[in-house]
């Protein structure tokens, strides 16, 4: 009998022992557990914090066009340009038929507003130079002069036939 008791102790540390392991693991198992949860809590707030970017920037793009429209409206046309190269620095030199666009569309509201000599000063002065530094606008600048001529739907001279 006093043989097995120290078996018998021996065997009740080894199997503290193993409980303690057994505990240590799946205490351990459980931190790893949390860890991923947390590593998957924070992937997914990143991935909503973009989301919310661009969600942002959709709308700061949105409001910005919505501005541009409501200046081309007005007739505010330098203040579109100036809000153009405030938002995308570069943008009327890298494009452009956006800055020839602006240009023709302040060039048709003059003609409609029977400004002809204000209209003809625009084409000569910023039209022409545009579509001359960049050919393929000649289209658009010969479609837009043709506006000047008489019978035309743009034209709020309106011609009566006999």
């Amino acid at each position: 009998s006093d043989v097995r008791q120290p078996q018998q102790q021996q065997q009740q540390q080894q199997d503290s022992s193993s409980t303690s392991m057994i505990a240590q693991l799946v205490h351990g198992m459980h931190d790893l557990q949390q860890q991923r949860r947390w590593q998957q809590l924070q992937q997914q707030l990143k991935s909503q914090a973009a989301s919310s970017d661009v969600l942002q920037q959709q709308l700061e793009a949105q409001r910005s066009l919505q501005t541009v429209q409501v200046l081309v409206d007005q007739g505010r046309y330098s203040e579109v340009e100036d809000l153009l190269e405030d938002l995308q620095p570069g943008l009327l030199q890298e494009y452009p038929v956006v800055g020839f666009d602006i240009k023709r569309l302040q060039f048709v509201k003059l003609i409609q507003s029977n400004e002809l000599p204000a209209a003809l000063q625009l084409a000569r002065t910023q039209l022409t130079p545009l579509a001359d530094k960049h050919p393929e606008l000649l289209p658009s600048l010969k479609s837009a002069m043709a506006l000047l001529l008489p019978g035309q739907p743009s034209s709020s001279s309106s011609s009566s036939s006999s």
